[in-house]
This record gives C-alpha cells, sequence and structure tokens, in this order.
C-alpha cells in the first residue's frame, strides 16, 4: 500500500502549502476525515492544526449527541484544537426552499460559511478537506445528469479560493485517493470513525449515484473511472485557458460609467459565444453579486444582448444595455427567480457578508452567532442592563430610539454613523477600539430608515470597550425607545 502521508504532502507541496502557518481540518468524524487528521497531525503538527466540526442537525440527535461525543473524545485524546459549530434546526431546510435549491446545496452552503467564519475568527487561511477520488466521480456523474456548464464536469477542484477579501482557501490533498484505501489506512492504524445514518438512505442525488449508478457502472463498464477522470481533467485544462483569455478579452471590454464598471456592448458583441458568456460570468464576480448566476441565465443574458435588447434580466438581476454599455443594475424587483435573502428597502445593494436580520417587531430573534431580544419594556427582557464576556459567551444591553423594522447586520464597506462630533467612517471607529483585526467583520450594527443607529462594538473587543457608539440622538427623534439585549454565542471550543 503505498503511503498515504506521502501522497497528502506532494499533494499539499503542489498546491503552494506553508506548512508554518495554522490549517483548519473540515472534520466530520467520519472515515474520510478521521484519516485526514491522523496524517495531518504529522504533517502539520497539532500546535498549527484545528479541527471544526460543523452540526447541520438534519439528522436525530441521538446519533448527533453519539458522533460529537466521539469527535470531542478524539480531539481531546490527539491533543488536537477542535471548533463545534451547530447550524439553528430549521435553518437549512429553510435556505433551501428560498434559494429554490436541494438540501444538500443548502448544507454545503451552510458548511462552508460556518468554515471560513471559524478560519478567520482564529486568523487561519487554509481550510483543507478530505474529499477524495470517489467524491469526485460521484460529482462528476450528479453534474452531468443535473445539466449546467461544461466547467462543472471538471468535476472537485484541488483548491479554490473561498473568500476573496481574506484569502482564504480550500485544499483537498486526497482527490487521488480511492475510498477503499483511506478504509484500509483506518483499519491498519486502528482508527475509530462514525458513520452518517444517511449515507445509506437513498433519498438524496449523491446517495443514489454512490448506491446505484456507480456500482452498475463498476459491472458493466470496468474501465469507466479511468475515462471520466481523463475527461474531467481535460474540461478543467480547457476551462482554465477559457478563464484566462475571458479575463484578457474583459480587460480590453471595461468601460466605467458613473464611477461603477461596465462593458463596450459591440466590442463585446464581436467575441465568440463561448468567450462572451465568460466574460459574463467574470463580470458578475468582479461586482461580488450576492449568489451565484447559473449558465442557463448567462446564455439567456448574452441572448438578450445579441437580439439588442436595451434591458435585460438573468439569475434574478437587472441590466441596462442601453448607451452601448452593459451595465449591473442590482437585483431585480418583479424578478421570479429565487433570492438569497429577503428584499429590504434599506440594503438594495448588500452584496456578501456573514450575517442579516430585518426585525419588524419585538421579540425574540437569533441570526448568525448572535441572538436578540427585542422589547418596548426593559423590564421585559431577562438580563437587560447586564453584560457579561466570558470568553465563550458575551452579552450587552441597549436602549436606542429605533424605527420598525430595523435591520440588524455586520458591517460593509463605506458604512458610517452620524455621530455628536460629526461623520464617522465606521471602519475607523472600529479600529480605534482596538477590536482584533481577525473580529472586526462581526461588529454588529443597528439600522432603520433613517440610517445607522448603533454600532455595537463591546460584542467583539478584548477589554473594556464602550458597548455602544450611538447616532446624533436628533437623527432618531421620530423612533420609539427600543430596549435590545444581545447575546453572542460563542463556539464551543476544546483547547488542550
Amino acid at each position: 500500500m503505498k503511503s498515504l502521508e506521502n501522497v497528502v504532502k506532494k499533494a499539499l507541496l503542489s498546491l503552494d502549502f506553508d506548512r508554518e502557518q495554522p490549517v483548519a481540518l473540515a472534520f466530520s468524524g467520519g472515515l474520510d476525515s478521521t484519516v485526514l487528521l491522523d496524517i495531518l497531525q504529522r504533517v502539520v503538527g497539532n500546535e498549527k492544526l484545528r479541527a471544526v466540526y460543523v452540526c447541520h442537525n438534519l439528522r436525530p440527535k441521538e446519533e448527533l449527541e453519539r458522533e460529537i461525543s466521539l469527535i470531542k473524545n478524539t480531539c481531546r485524546a490527539r491533543s488536537v484544537r477542535l471548533t463545534l459549530v451547530h447550524i439553528r434546526e430549521g435553518a437549512i431546510a429553510g435556505y433551501a426552499k428560498r434559494a429554490g435549491c436541494g438540501i444538500e446545496a443548502a448544507a454545503r452552503h451552510f458548511r462552508y460559511h460556518a468554515l471560513v467564519r471559524t478560519a478567520r475568527r482564529w486568523g487561519i487561511s487554509t481550510i483543507i478537506t478530505a474529499h477524495h477520488a470517489d467524491d469526485h466521480l460521484e460529482t462528476f456523474l450528479m453534474r452531468l445528469v443535473r445539466g449546467g456548464s461544461l466547467g462543472s464536469l471538471a468535476g472537485i477542484s484541488a483548491s479554490r479560493t473561498l473568500d476573496k477579501n481574506s484569502g482564504i482557501r480550500v485544499l483537498r490533498p486526497l482527490l487521488e485517493i480511492e475510498r477503499r484505501e483511506l478504509h484500509d489506512y483506518a483499519e491498519k492504524k486502528g482508527l475509530v470513525w462514525s458513520e452518517d445514518s444517511t449515507n445509506g438512505e437513498t433519498v438524496f442525488l449523491r446517495n443514489r449515484v454512490r448506491h446505484l449508478l456507480i456500482p452498475y457502472l463498476d459491472s458493466q463498464f470496468p474501465s469507466w473511472r479511468q475515462s471520466v477522470i481523463g475527461y474531467a481533467s481535460q474540461i478543467g485544462n480547457a476551462e482554465a485557458f477559457l478563464r484566462t483569455c475571458a479575463n484578457e478579452r474583459m480587460q480590453a471590454l471595461q468601460r466605467e460609467y458613473r464611477g461603477r464598471p461596465a462593458l463596450a456592448l459591440e466590442l463585446f458583441r464581436r467575441e465568440p459565444a463561448v468567450i462572451r458568456q465568460a466574460i459574463l460570468e467574470l463580470f458578475l464576480q468582479s461586482l461580488a453579486v450576492g449568489h451565484h448566476v447559473g449558465h442557463r441565465a448567462l446564455r439567456n443574458l448574452d441572448g438578450a444582448i445579441a437580439r439588442g435588447a436595451l434591458k435585460a434580466e438573468a439569475g434574478g438581476y437587472e441590466f441596462d444595455l442601453s448607451e452601448g454599455l452593459i451595465r449591473f443594475r442590482g437585483r431585480a424587483h418583479f424578478s421570479s427567480a429565487p433570492r438569497a435573502r429577503s428584499a429590504s428597502f434599506l440594503l438594495d445593494s448588500y452584496r456578501e457578508d456573514q450575517y442579516f436580520l430585518k426585525v419588524q417587531a419585538p421579540g425574540e430573534y437569533e441570526c448568525g452567532a448572535f441572538r436578540l431580544v427585542v422589547s418596548r419594556d426593559s423590564r421585559a427582557i431577562p438580563g437587560f442592563g447586564n453584560s457579561a464576556k466570558d470568553g465563550s459567551e458575551k452579552s450587552a444591553s441597549i436602549g436606542i430610539p429605533l424605527s420598525f423594522p430595523f435591520v440588524f447586520r455586520n458591517k460593509k464597506e463605506g458604512d458610517v454613523i452620524h455621530t455628536e462630533a460629526g461623520i464617522k467612517g465606521i471602519d475607523a471607529i472600529i479600529k480605534e477600539a482596538k477590536i482584533p483585526a481577525r473580529l472586526r467583520h462581526l461588529v454588529p450594527l443597528l439600522e432603520d430608515r433613517y440610517g445607522i443607529a448603533a454600532v455595537l462594538l463591546s460584542m467583539c473587543a478584548e477589554d473594556q470597550t464602550p458597548a455602544a457608539l450611538c447616532r446624533k440622538p436628533s437623527l432618531g427623534e421620530k423612533g420609539e425607545i427600543v430596549y435590545i439585549f444581545l447575546l453572542m454565542k460563542g463556539d464551543h471550543i476544546i483547547n488542550v
């Protein structure tokens, strides 16, 4: 049996992995990630390794409790730091319904969001997952039967940037290893792992591919695996070349209209169809739109441009095609396309963030890592006026004039607040408060129709920073006094 440790080392080296930097392992407690945990301990060492378990709350509680217990015991016995992230029950199903996607895709969305958030919290720029060769083949077949862009058939990439702002990327060093090899390794090493009860069901597409389609292909077409890997590799190379060409052409097409990026329409029309659609995809990515725009939507947009339309809609977004330019207008107001978040009169241009909650009325809410209790009477809020900060959970209280509905969210670029001392940039305020860089993106804001009402600094500060910076009182005088008790739920962390 070839040395899996050497395979992992070689794969990581080819992906420009820095062994001196801390890493996060997506640790499910299953066979694949348990083997990778065992290998990474020797490759990077315990001091630089953090395991991250994301509980989707999609399986029976008893099974999850046993799995979490095993994970805790494994990490404690190995002296590996562990972060457990719990996704609220019903959140994944709710997102799947709103976004018009399956439970698998919704769970994956939450999982990677949790991994990136945890990595940013601990100053980690590399996340490692245990995807292997069988996952690679299953993904190819799933995308083949679902349809979509040719590039999707390249399968699972060995390296991908997850968060452009922080440079966090994911590495997958097991893509050349089959599941049976991992099983042999685990048996030989005497490793203990958990089994997901849903893996044997055929409700999800991946399981149907794994248990029905792949066994049939193995029995009828013995060489199909090598053929698929060969095609996926060729498609990946072709896609990389296409993106390089599209990048070069987009630079020649880029224009500016009223300070916002645009594309030269006539030059765009001269490009081949495959380049045009790749340019549109790159253009939208450069704008950091809120969710992925699929191949069909890009093709429809390209068709509208070819027909000479003055306006077009694609993937839930509006485009202006007048004045010789292709201009992005934002979300379509009357689109039938699924939306990633509820409409808000406050933030039509809101793009990507970590959390966002629209509060319509007093009540109890959960959003990201926070729980809010909102009331018109401070006496109705247990714990109001008492702040706590114990390292795993933080709480704070505030009474402030607000207008319903208001928004509870994290900061975005360009945010300002009007204070008694004048207009101040949120980024500058957070920096002056000496909030650690890894936590600055989590600082909560309260915003209503009159602008940002408060910056809740103490939730992310490590010292005795004032609880909140509020706006000039006269700017909120049309609102009512609202009392808010805020709890920041810490990750369950084992530090050894």
